[in-house]
């Protein structure tokens, strides 16, 4: 068990250029990890201490692009959203490592009838980090959001490839939904460690309550299953 305080701020300023949808700016992002508390009788003899275990503060200057052309941002039926920042962390002002930290995440949604919302969903991310990167900014696999089964944090590395799709099956004339999701993805090392055949699988089911028709605001309940692992979420909102 490893328990921390975290104090995180990502102000970024952005300016509709080129196209009506896309977005390019700039800012920085604080995040300072303090009071750690690690829980385990081997500490001592066996636990594996990487950069920044006990606490670190990340200061940089980030890049950012956003695209987004969703009919609705809480629950789309339709549209795209790409989401991209690179930033570049120096030990400047209190920073404790000098890294760089790059995130990407790709969004596609498909109304599939007419006369229905169905919808047919899909996400990819990543997350790279390069250098002196402390234990709080490398890739956390699982999460309530993508890789719904694992407990956040099961498997962590300096980088994460994910993908998922979900189905969501809109009950005609009521607020109740259901959605069925299916993805895959792995934290690794090393850019040359990727391989396909150690991707994880993830997959689960899921009930809606539509709290708000106008603004398409879900309640959400999903069952998510991994290898030899399984959680329940119960959250606002869709997982992306």
């Amino acid at each position: 068990e490893y328990n921390y305080f975290q104090f995180l701020i990502e102000p970024i300023i952005m300016k509709q250029m080129f196209h009506r949808y896309l977005f390019i700016g700039a800012g920085i992002r604080y995040n300072d990890i303090f009071n750690v508390e690690i829980e385990s009788d081997r500490v001592n003899q066996e636990l594996i201490r990487p950069s920044g275990f006990e606490g670190s503060t990340s200061l940089g200057a980030e890049f950012a692009v956003l695209y987004d052309d969703r009919d609705n941002i809480l629950n789309a039926y339709e549209g795209w959203y790409f989401e991209f920042t690179h930033g570049l962390y120096d030990k400047v002002l209190n920073g404790t490592n000098k890294f760089q930290l790059t995130r990407f995440d790709l969004r596609h949604y498909i109304k599939m009838f007419e006369d229905r919302k169905d919808v047919l969903a899909f996400q990819f991310i990543g997350h790279y980090s390069h250098n002196d990167v402390p234990f709080s900014e490398l890739a956390l696999f699982g999460s309530p959001e993508i890789l719904r089964g694992y407990r956040e944090g099961r498997y962590v590395d300096r980088h994460l490839l994910a993908a998922q799709t979900e189905y969501r099956l809109d009950f005609k004339n009521t607020r109740w939904g259901m959605v069925g999701f299916l993805g895959t993805g792995d934290v690794y090392n090393d850019l040359a460690d990727f391989e396909f055949q150690n991707l994880r699988p993830n997959y689960g089911v899921g009930a809606r309550f539509m709290l708000d028709k106008k603004e398409r605001l879900n309640i959400r309940l999903d069952w998510g299953f991994g290898e030899k692992t399984n959680n329940i979420y119960l959250s606002i909102s869709e997982a992306f």
